[in-house]
Order: structure tokens, then C-alpha cells, then sequence
């Protein structure tokens, strides 16, 4: 596999880590900030929802845009997401940050996957999608 495959890799892992690693304070920070179980739950299943209606129109603008600036974009969105949470004054407004997170979610790990597999060689595509 060319270097770049490695570097690729690497990025996709700082990526996920972000997430892991702040995803079980941000249940507690919800409820911290006043927010119900039930709502707590809509708010993560509206993320959910979103990245699976978003995926192909981002991937399709990833083409256009370039897949690199939609992977730098998308790190970028994923640094300044938590943030906008920690600023906000109520729970209403957790409702509307993850259609601002879902541009790096919904986006990155399909233009990382293009990305990968156009790195490899044909013969060798598989396993850089981590088929075997």
C-alpha cells in the first residue's frame, strides 16, 4: 500500500477518536443541561437520521468540491462541534447543531473510502477497503 494509505488511515482514526472519546460525556452533558432521556434520545437519533439522508448528496458534492478540501472541511466541522455544544444555553438548541455535524460525519468516511480505494491498485482495492 503507498504511504498515503497509512497517512489516510491515521486521519480516519483521530477522526473516530474524537468522537469515541466524547460521546459518553455528551449523554451526561445533555441531561446535565436539562434535557430529558426522551430528548437525549431524539437528539442523537436526529444525527443519525441525518447522516444516512446526507450521505450520497455530500458524497456527490465531495466530487465536485474535491475530496481533500471535504476531508479538511469535515475535520474542521468535527473540532468545532463540540464546542457549539458547550455553548449551548438550553437543550432546544441541541437539536439543531448535529445538521452542522452531520457535514463532517456523512462526508468523511465515504470520500476516505474513495480515497482509499483510488489509492490502491486494482488488484489490491479489496484490501484497502478491508475485504480480504
Amino acid at each position: 500500500m503507498p504511504k498515503g494509505f497509512y497517512a489516510l488511515a491515521l486521519c480516519e482514526f483521530l477522526f473516530e477518536l474524537t468522537w469515541f472519546i466524547a460521546q459518553p460525556m455528551f449523554t451526561l452533558y445533555m441531561i446535565g443541561l436539562g434535557a430529558t432521556i426522551l430528548q437525549v434520545g431524539v437528539i442523537l437519533s436526529v444525527q443519525s437520521f441525518l447522516m444516512i439522508v446526507a450521505r450520497i448528496p455530500l458524497t456527490v458534492v465531495a466530487r465536485r468540491v474535491g475530496e481533500r478540501r471535504m476531508i479538511c472541511l469535515a475535520f474542521v466541522v468535527q473540532a468545532t462541534a463540540p464546542i457549539l455544544y458547550s455553548l449551548a444555553p438550553s437543550p432546544t438548541w441541541l437539536y439543531f447543531i448535529p445538521f452542522y455535524q452531520v457535514l463532517a460525519t456523512a462526508t468523511f468516511f465515504q470520500v476516505a473510502l474513495s480515497i482509499a480505494s483510488n489509492m490502491s491498485i486494482p488488484s489490491r482495492q479489496g484490501d484497502a477497503l478491508g475485504d480480504s
